[in-house]
């Protein structure tokens, strides 16, 4: 598994169509479509990786932001789809990690639901906290 986070912003423009149908397979939520990722890589907002198998085959997709906490760095995963996630699971946390630390993050987080919740569960995840909501309408 090789994981490659896009750094260049003319490589995001090219590499970004064919990590959009891995995003779109993610079940819907209110923040953000997932063509919306792209203007926040843009932006500097979030960060967008890619993730292949062993063949070098596509296999899945990821998008995280940097939160900066008055007392500690997180990284946010704000989307994570793809193929086998559940067979290459491990090894992408455990390079991930490793990416995090290295950049200076003190934890990682994710706002998800309950399936990734237990996913994530598997690969040291712990519950921190729930969000609650209120709607102000239109």
């Amino acid at each position: 598994m090789k994981l490659t986070f896009i750094q260049d912003a003319a490589e995001l423009e090219a590499e970004f169509p064919k990590l959009l149908p891995i995003f779109e397979r993610l079940p819907p939520v209110p923040e953000y479509q997932p063509r919306q990722l792209l203007d926040l890589a843009r932006r500097g907002a979030a960060h967008i990786g890619r993730i292949e198998g062993d063949d070098g085959e596509l296999v899945g997709a990821m998008a995280f932001e940097f939160i900066n906490y008055p007392a500690v760095l997180a990284v946010n995963i704000i989307a994570l789809a793809g193929e086998r996630l559940d067979e290459i699971a491990a090894d992408l946390f455990d390079k991930f990690r490793v990416f995090c630390r290295l950049a200076g993050a003190d934890i990682v987080e994710a706002r998800c639901g309950e399936a990734m919740s237990r996913m994530l569960q598997r690969y040291g995840f712990g519950k921190a906290y729930n969000v609650v909501r209120a709607d102000l309408g239109d």
